[in-house]
Parts: C-alpha cells; sequence; structure tokens
C-alpha cells in the first residue's frame, strides 16, 4: 500500500467492537457490509486504508440510529485498557509523560492523523490534526477520540477536577452531557479536535493504571500447580464472554503478552486462539443449556455465535446432537434421577 494513502492498523478498528456488540449492534452484518475481514480474522497489526476505520465507525453509528455512539465507544476504550493507551499509561508519571508516549505509539502506527501537544505557559492545548479531507464521518472519529481523554482526564481527576477544560468538535452535539457538559464544548469549523486545559494538569501524577501486567504464560503446569497457557486463556475467554466478542488483542492484553506471542505459546501447545475460543463458547453453551431455560437464540448470542443456525452446527459438530436434544435429552434424565431418588 502506497505510504502517500493515510492509513491506520487492524486494532483501531477492533477497538470499536466491543461497544457496539453491547448496544446491540449486529457485527457481522456491519463488517460484511464493508467488506471487511470479520474481527476474529482481522490481524491487529494489519496495515488498512484510514477510510475503512472512518467508514466502520460511520456504519456502525448508522446501524445503531445513536449519534451519541462514537462518543460512547471512545469511553468504553479509554476504560478498556486498550494495548497502545495501557502501556503508554502505565509508564508514565505525569500527564504530559504519558500525552507524549501517546503521541509517539500513534505517529508510529497510523498516519491519517497527527496528536499534537502543546503550551503557552497558562494553557494547554491537546489537538488532532487530519492529513486528509474531513467530512461527516471524520467528524465521528474526532468526537470518539475527544471523548476518551475527557474519560481519561475525569478518571484522573474526578468530575469536580475537569473545570477549565474545553473541547472543539467538528459536531459538539455528538458529545452526550454525561461525558462533558454542552457548556465545556465550543464548534470547530476545521476537522479533528482540540482539548484546551490548565496548563499545570501537565504537571499532575499519573494516579491510575490499568491491569493487564505480564504473566509468564510459557510453561505448562509445575509442581506448585501454576496454570498452563490454554488453562489461563480459557479462564480468560469465559470471564469475557457476556460481554460481548472476544478477541485474541484483548486476551493478549489481559495476559500481559503481544497478540502474535499468544499464538505461538498456544501454537505451541498443540492448539490455537480460535480453537480455544470456540471450545469455550460451546462449553459454556452447554452448560447454559443444561441449567437454564433461556431460548436457544438467546444462548447463541450470549455465547457469541453469529447465528442460532451457526450455533446448531457448531454444537452439533461437536456434541453428535443439536442444542434442543441436548436440553431434552438432560431435563429427561433429570427427571429420571428425580423419580429414582423420590422412590
Amino acid at each position: 500500500m502506497s505510504k502517500s494513502i493515510p492509513h491506520t492498523r487492524g486494532f483501531v478498528l477492533l477497538a470499536l467492537v466491543p461497544s457496539f456488540v453491547a448496544a446491540g449492534g449486529d457485527l457481522d452484518r456491519v463488517f460484511a457490509s464493508l467488506d471487511l475481514p470479520l474481527p476474529d480474522a482481522l490481524n491487529p497489526d494489519q496495515l488498512l486504508p484510514a477510510v475503512a476505520y472512518y467508514n466502520l465507525l460511520e456504519q456502525m453509528t448508522h446501524h445503531l440510529g445513536d449519534p451519541c455512539f462514537p462518543a460512547r465507544a471512545g469511553e468504553y476504550i479509554a476504560r478498556s485498557g486498550l494495548p497502545a493507551l495501557r502501556d503508554a499509561r502505565n509508564a508514565s508519571h505525569s500527564l504530559s509523560e504519558f500525552l507524549v508516549r501517546l503521541q509517539i505509539v500513534f505517529r508510529q502506527t497510523v498516519t491519517n492523523a497527527i496528536y499534537e501537544v502543546f503550551s503557552d505557559g497558562a494553557r494547554a492545548t491537546l489537538s488532532l490534526r487530519r492529513k486528509d479531507v474531513a467530512n461527516s464521518a471524520t467528524a465521528k472519529v474526532d468526537a470518539l477520540n475527544a471523548a476518551a481523554f475527557v474519560t481519561i482526564f475525569r478518571d484522573e481527576f474526578g468530575s469536580d477536577g475537569l473545570d477549565g477544560l474545553t473541547v472543539s468538535l467538528p459536531e459538539p452535539s455528538s458529545m452526550p452531557p454525561d461525558i462533558l457538559s454542552a457548556r465545556a464544548l465550543m464548534r470547530r469549523k476545521a476537522g479533528g479536535m482540540a482539548l484546551s486545559f490548565p496548563s499545570d494538569w501537565l504537571l499532575r501524577p499519573i494516579r491510575l493504571h490499568w491491569s493487564g501486567q505480564q504473566q509468564d504464560i510459557n510453561g505448562g503446569h509445575d509442581t506448585a500447580g501454576r496454570k498452563s497457557p490454554v488453562t489461563l486463556v480459557e479462564g480468560r475467554i469465559r470471564s469475557k464472554l457476556s460481554s460481548g466478542t472476544v478477541l485474541l488483542a484483548d486476551v493478549a492484553a489481559d495476559v500481559g503478552i503481544a497478540p502474535r506471542q499468544l499464538q505461538r505459546v498456544l501454537k505451541a501447545q498443540g492448539t490455537s486462539f480460535r480453537h480455544v475460543l470456540l471450545r469455550q463458547r460451546l462449553e459454556t453453551s452447554r452448560r447454559l443449556l443444561e441449567t437454564t431455560n433461556s431460548p436457544i437464540g438467546a444462548i447463541a448470542v450470549e455465547c457469541g455465535f453469529a447465528s442460532p443456525q451457526t450455533f446448531s452446527r457448531a454444537f452439533s459438530k461437536a456434541f453428535g446432537e443439536t442444542p434442543s436434544k441436548f436440553r431434552a435429552t438432560s431435563a429427561n434424565s433429570e427427571m429420571k434421577e428425580a423419580a429414582k431418588q423420590k422412590a
């Protein structure tokens, strides 16, 4: 791909997925409409045209019918420990150091925009300047980025500590009032976004750090009972299933290693992330079929299957019978056991 074409990385698109799924979006439908690889097949390091990110966010917003979705996604990303954010934040001692680290990270990974931080001694400004043409799609990206930084500031300083913060956006109405009051918003005619705040904020220490520190997952079970890599990943997947799509990048971040390293570790154990994920989805679905009265379609969604039909095919292949037949067989077995004990 020509370097003259603004580009971004796969992890930027993947960062949109959890908040979209949590809002009830149809992930497969949106990705397919843009001819994008589905999230499970999208490499976080894959180089993509920046317009793919713009179009995905705009399509997600249109699909949900919520003009504030980009800001909500930004809020989620700010609190989810996205690797690029997490590593910069956890390595920083002050807000200024954190912002400088982010500048470096984004200049190494994307070419569609430039983050800049400057101060005149009284006021400091964090701005995002675009290299391409601004439009309604890039305005949504601007809202997402602004909401992410506002959320980081709020979590660090508290809601009462945001006095003096102003944000300029192409579409100020896209920022929900619970993220930032309308009084602190200004319209920005050019594309991009800008956050202005007192310069002394730059000296404030970073108090909060995200989880996901490095863990040793390269060994198997030992005499001390340490979990094997597969067992550790299984646990991480189970903890994420009910909250939406489970991504390799997110699980890798949880255990504190790069996605490719996690893939290599699992390969050395004779398996893959895709295989472990499918197995956990199926095991969880089997438990729900046995212990709840939830509709099979709802269980399929909860366990991350694209449709009840996809779920039924995978379940039948793994266990030799359909979900409905398995549930009926389990119920009959329980009734017979109860009758036997009663007798």
